[in-house]
């Protein structure tokens, strides 16, 4: 599925059907995949040999049963030695720590993909040799950029990435007090903003629309009555732990 074949207002799966399932696996993203789910979102790293790993935190500690920093570890280490399972009713599931390639193959023609790239990601220095360019790189490897959202707090990310690449598509990520990023959004040509729910008003979201026409897709909305609020108020959809309430 690509971009533009979206139908609004889309329910992205947060790091997978992660109300469910350990968050950021496989069985996460096969889960919200059987849901239906038309986009799914994620987080990236990168491990200490420069492989491209699906996790949220910049250590293994909260998610896995591993120790230490993502960029202190080999990724044979985490695949070997850290569990990223979790306990459930009917009992425990475990997974491993997956590689971007592995997500980028189970959903390619089936569901757009959002990746957000951590902050702990960018370093100084030549763009060409950077993460982003070997995250971007493997994306365009598989001809998926028309069906890819790459998203970041962090904004030097989507602006070397927007250097590396003319037609990526951009999601600026913000916290805090929702500020429509117009300028930004119009520097980069994003494809979208990504707001927290919690103070975002249909002031915020018609302005940003009426200035950029580009899309407003917050995070991380879980309940009907909140989320049938922000479509009223014209978003394209959001993020959601729970897309399961809303397919």
């Amino acid at each position: 599925m690509k971009l533009l074949e979206l139908k609004e207002p889309v329910f992205a799966a947060h790091r997978g059907l992660s109300s469910f399932f350990p968050e950021n696996t496989m069985p996460a993203f096969i889960a919200a995949l059987n849901l239906g789910c038309s986009m799914i979102e994620l987080d990236v790293g990168i491990t200490k040999d420069n492989e491209i790993v699906v996790i949220h935190d910049d250590t293994l500690d909260r998610t896995t049963t591993g120790r230490g920093k993502i960029s202190d570890n080999f990724y044979s280490d985490i695949f070997y030695k850290a569990d990223a399972g979790k306990i459930l009713s009917s009992g425990k599931i475990s997974a491993k720590v997956p590689r971007l390639e592995e997500v980028l193959n189970l959903v390619k023609d089936r569901a757009v993909l959002n990746i957000e790239i951590k902050s702990e990601v960018y370093k100084k220095g030549d763009d060409k040799k950077s993460s982003e360019a070997m995250i971007l790189w493997l994306v365009e490897k598989k001809n998926m950029i028309d069906q890819v959202i790459f998203s970041s707090f962090n904004h030097k990310i989507l602006l070397r990435l927007r250097e590396l690449s003319k037609t990526a598509n951009l999601g600026i990520l913000t916290s805090g007090e929702p500020r429509p990023p117009v300028g930004l959004t119009r520097k980069l040509n994003a494809f979208s903003w990504h707001p927290g729910h919690v103070n975002l008003s249909k002031k915020h979201i018609r302005y940003y629309k009426r200035h950029t026409g580009k899309k407003v897709i917050p995070y991380t909305v879980n309940k009907p009555k909140k989320a049938s609020k922000l479509i009223k108020s014209g978003v394209s959809g959001f993020f959601t732990d729970c897309p399961q309430k809303f397919i």
